[in-house]
């Protein structure tokens, strides 16, 4: 049996990998596998994972088989354990929209059923969709110049446009509903688990139980709970509840010039381009998650959450969802 928890990316995604899945009982855990089977692309092929579901799903046919063969030769592979890969970089990069991520599942689960590893479980933790887009904002704001308060809410406007970044970037990927109705087609409903975040922080209880379910961990689940909840790192991320700190960077910034045409520049014995510096000082140390932004983002998304509520176990209204 393989399970996969594929994110979402800031989603106690850490907690979960050093803390929690490490000591499941009759679980093989493997972490975030690194066989180098494809070349890494860009800055978001980190992992194998992330690499396989960067690209086409074809890619499966063509070394699908070698990853399952390198897990099965893991040192610690045990045929009689559940077999555990975590890597939230999966649903990070590239233009994966839920149908293309249902169409990996799919992928994948069939390969499992031929190398004797089915059935394939899925494992989804979610966030609120307004708190995931300041965090994320927050996390990557040292590679924007200016980065503040107003850009980014202008940050905000470009990915919730249809026109410009919605389908192109993670907007489309946290409509949650579509993502779990793709992954059910392929998988069937008891192989899937979706669970929000705001439950690991607000009801850390209640979130073990259903991991430890999912996980079928039916005997000394109540001790389990109680060693995982000594954890110190089980408050990771601990901010306000409106706010998110801006992450450093260089004050100084570079950007590159090219002269046109390049030819006549290079028959001139000359650069073809410059490199000019200029003083990135207007960014702020903090943003904020306004009662207007966040309302408007969760209009965006208030459909698809009442939806999948319906279907969940767990109540997503309550953690203000929609």
């Amino acid at each position: 049996m393989l399970y996969l928890h594929v994110g979402l990316p800031k989603t106690g995604s850490t907690f979960l990998q050093d803390e929690l899945f490490p000591v499941l009982p009759q679980v093989n855990y493997v972490g975030r596998p690194d066989y180098n089977l494809l070349e890494r692309r860009n800055a978001y092929d980190k992992t194998t994972l992330s690499r396989f579901f960067d690209r086409s799903p074809c890619v499966w046919s063509g070394h699908g088989d070698d990853l399952l063969e390198n897990l099965q030769t893991e040192d610690e592979f045990n045929a009689d354990k559940k077999q555990l890969i975590s890597d939230e970089n999966a649903l990070t990069g590239g233009i994966n929209d839920p149908y293309r991520i249902g169409e990996h599942i799919k992928r994948i689960s069939i390969l499992t059923e031929k190398r004797s590893l089915s059935p394939l479980k899925v494992l989804i933790v979610i966030r609120r969709q307004d708190t995931w887009f300041a965090s994320a904002y927050a996390e990557t704001s040292y590679r924007y110049v200016g980065a503040s308060q107003p850009h980014w809410e202008s940050w905000i406007d470009e990915r919730l446009s249809k026109s410009h970044s919605y389908y192109a970037g993670p907007a489309v990927k946290l409509k949650y509903n579509t993502l779990y109705s793709e992954i059910e087609k392929n998988i069937g409903q008891s192989n899937i688990c979706m669970l929000p975040y705001e439950m690991l922080k607000r009801n850390q209880h209640e979130f073990y139980e259903n991991i430890l379910e999912f996980f079928g961990v039916k005997s000394n689940k109540n001790n389990f709970i109680k060693e995982i909840e000594k954890s110190k790192k089980k408050n990771v991320s601990k901010i306000s509840d409106n706010s998110w700190s801006l992450g450093e960077a260089s004050s100084w910034r570079s950007k590159e010039v090219v002269f046109r045409p390049g030819r006549l520049f290079s028959s001139l014995n000359l650069p073809r381009g410059v490199c000019l510096w200029y003083d990135d000082n207007k960014r702020d140390d903090k943003i904020e998650l306004t009662d207007q932004i966040s309302s408007r983002i969760k209009k965006e998304y208030s459909d698809e959450n009442a939806r999948i509520d319906n279907r969940l176990s767990v109540n997503l209204k309550k953690y203000g969802y929609y």
